[in-house]
């Protein structure tokens, strides 16, 4: 009989061994999934049925971000911008991601709501919204065809309502959300202590878009050394890279030009590597890299998804040259069913990087395929820093109403230097 208890017991004890393995690892596994979840929707990165891209970050990011608190409007500066981007990503997705319909409101309505607690981003262009919502969340399926320059999350009767405001047109809406007020409060009432305001907030400044977020301090960026891979040297084109483009090393065929450029031909593709870092990507008879993008898509699910598609690949091959990333979507062309020309900037220490080309890469998809690519690489180490022309300065240069300021980098010699540059009606000129 005492053996027959024995035996039980330890078959009890093997059984409860098992279920807290099982139990044990089934958390763990949740665990690791929720935080993976958590991570890609504060980036902007949870997948859709319509989109299957791997990259880590957002396909497009603002130029400004800004958080007002209990002191007032702080406006983020240098590497600064982008860990406060980091840090209300959460709430910006949210808002995003629930968003279910928009209303029109006046532009005072729209300058009141900035005037309370809140988190705002501007952007270089006018961004339809869906794209924005797509690229930010990866809901698909909205579709307003409004365009977003400046946009931010309010408060606003205890709710988290989000506002933006179409430079191009000028026209103001409004949006409830599902946002986590309690987020947003807590994001606020922790927001650094005051640097700037809203063009509108203040006399002098009618030149500027009245949602313009300026510095009311000197301000100081980073100052960058910039190094192209010299793809002529033995070894910098490595399995790697070639992969990223669906090349296949031991397949291609290799020429060297007199002028140090390095071709690679496999079938219908051309892949052309320049010593100053820049390279040409072409495909034609059908082929090119296949975005694997979902079928019965709508042409702006196919747009947005397609954007993002190509800026994961973009991600991936500056990761595997070892250059600089941060890679942003800066405008969508569409030239006729299923085929967009999409331009991407780069973000760098709170700034895009104005390229001798305009854009940093432009890349064209047909049909869900990738079938040219202009892509400028370089690795970027901080040089020091300097100060931006003063706001109050920067004004007296300007012409008109409705100018934008932004930090853009202009490089000479190697070195990228910060300037203030201003942009009406798409137009960018500098002011250093």
């Amino acid at each position: 009989m005492g053996e027959k208890l024995k035996n039980l017991l330890l078959v009890f004890l093997g059984l409860l061994m098992a279920v807290l393995f099982v139990v044990n690892l089934t958390l763990g596994l949740e665990g690791e999934g929720l935080s993976a979840l958590r991570r890609n929707f504060a980036l902007g990165q949870e997948h859709a049925a319509a989109d299957t891209g791997d990259d880590s970050q957002a396909a497009i990011l603002p130029a400004k971000v800004a958080v007002r608190g209990p002191s007032g409007l702080y406006l983020a500066a240098g590497e600064g911008a982008s860990e406060l981007l980091g840090a209300v990503s959460p709430i910006l997705s949210e808002a995003l991601g629930s968003v279910e319909e928009i209303h029109a409101v006046s532009e005072q309505e729209f300058l009141d709501a900035l005037s309370g607690w809140g988190v705002s981003v501007g952007f270089t262009f006018d961004v339809p919204f869906s794209m924005l919502q797509h690229l930010w969340t990866g809901e698909t399926g909205f579709s307003a065809e409004q365009a977003v320059t400046t946009l931010a999350v309010v408060s606003m009767e205890e709710q988290a309502a989000l506002v933006f405001r179409d430079g191009g047109s000028g026209r103001c809406y409004l949006a409830q959300t599902a946002a986590s007020y309690e987020r947003l409060y807590d994001q606020c009432a922790a927001a650094p202590a005051a640097n700037a305001f809203y063009a509108f907030e203040k006399d002098g400044y009618q030149m500027l878009a009245p949602c313009e977020a300026v510095w009311s301090e000197p301000v100081y960026y980073p100052v960058y050394q910039a190094v192209s891979p010299d793809f002529s040297a033995e070894g910098v084109v490595s399995e790697g890279l070639l992969s990223a483009f669906d090349i296949n090393p031991f397949l291609a065929e290799v020429y060297k030009e007199s002028n140090g450029d390095i071709i690679y031909i496999e079938g219908y593709v051309a892949l052309r590597f320049g010593k100053d870092g820049l390279l040409h990507y072409s495909a034609s008879g059908g082929g090119g890299i296949d975005l694997r993008l979902a079928e019965g898509l709508s042409e702006r699910e196919l747009r947005d998804a397609a954007a993002r598609q190509t800026h994961a690949l973009l991600e991936r091959v500056a990761a595997a040259a070892g250059c600089t990333g941060d890679f942003s979507v800066s405008g969508v062309e569409s030239r006729g069913s299923g085929r967009y020309v999409i331009a991407f900037e780069q973000m760098l220490g709170g700034g895009f990087v104005t390229d001798p080309d305009g854009d940093s890469a432009v890349v064209t998809v047909e049909q869900g395929r990738v079938t040219a690519i202009r892509l400028r690489l370089r690795s970027c180490t901080a040089a020091g820093q300097t100060m931006i022309l003063p706001t109050a300065l920067a004004i007296s240069l300007l012409e008109g109403t409705e100018n934008h300021l932004y930090v853009r980098y202009t490089e000479q010699n190697g070195t990228l230097t910060p300037g203030l540059y201003s942009m009406r009606g798409g137009m960018s000129d500098g002011m250093e």
